[in-house]
């Protein structure tokens, strides 16, 4: 079994995102294994997006995801890594939109953010890879956390 890092970003219609990501990657067959609401300061925020290269593109998303309060949680099942990437869909909101998948879906039924945080609000963010992952709880989550996914 593989785990997968999913984090639903600010929204004003937050419950409704995290039961609409829940129920679409429970019928997929994945298991949520973590679950935390919180608030992230500077740094984690900032090691959230640590892997993006474009420093035009890092600060937007530093400073959205501070906004409000995110929900943190940790996915389990086969493939999860590449297959959760896959039903939540591209990070470009068009892209999006165009596809089917979670990010496209609570885009239709929620609507755009406005900028400067439009590309930042997708909703949803996921790891990308298992280093990623990895790398995503130790910064996001507490020790006693992350100590139980990291072998």
């Amino acid at each position: 079994m593989e785990r997968t890092f999913v984090l639903i970003k600010p929204s004003n219609d937050r419950v409704e995102v995290i039961r609409y990501v829940m129920e679409v990657l429970g019928r997929a067959g994945f298991l949520c294994v973590y679950q935390e609401q919180m608030r992230l300061n500077d740094k984690q925020a900032a090691g959230l997006y640590a892997d993006s290269k474009r420093e035009s593109y890092h600060a937007k998303p530093i400073v959205f995801i501070q906004t409000a309060p995110v929900v943190a949680m940790i996915w389990e099942g086969e493939d999860a890594i590449r297959r959760v990437k896959e039903l939540v869909g591209p990070t470009k909101v068009d892209e999006a939109m165009a596809t089917d998948c979670i990010r496209g879906e609570l885009l239709k039924r929620f609507g755009k953010a406005q900028p400067p945080f439009d590309t930042a609000a997708n909703f949803v963010h996921v790891s990308a890879t298992s280093e990623e992952f990895e790398s995503q709880i130790r910064v996001v989550l507490p020790r006693k956390v992350w100590a139980q996914f990291v072998e």
